[in-house]
């Protein structure tokens, strides 16, 4: 878990650096998507090899890692926008 932590940080790092440079705009949002998802994926595969399990059981628990990252950062995204739309709501009115 603490490998797939990590390479989730790492990615999500070089993700936003590396989609900065590729699409100006939104390749930074995009690559921590992205690339933070695949670095998740990659440490919780290498933890898994690293306790020795089957290939099988290293990339089940890699794809739901990089599944998890996914949905929990677009999760807290949009609630993000929500409170947001909320606080800008209230001091409207």
């Amino acid at each position: 878990m603490v490998l797939s932590m990590l390479g989730g940080m790492i990615g999500s790092i070089f993700g936003f650096g590396i989609g900065n440079v590729f699409v100006p705009l939104l390749g930074g949002i995009v690559g921590i998507f992205v690339i933070g998802g695949v670095g998740s994926f990659a440490g919780a595969m290498l933890g898994e090899m690293w306790k020795g399990s089957s290939r099988s059981k290293t990339l089940e628990v890699g794809q739901g890692a990089f599944g998890g990252r996914i949905l929990g950062t677009l999760a807290k995204t949009l609630i993000g926008s929500l409170m947001l739309v909320l606080a800008l709501g209230g001091m409207l009115v």
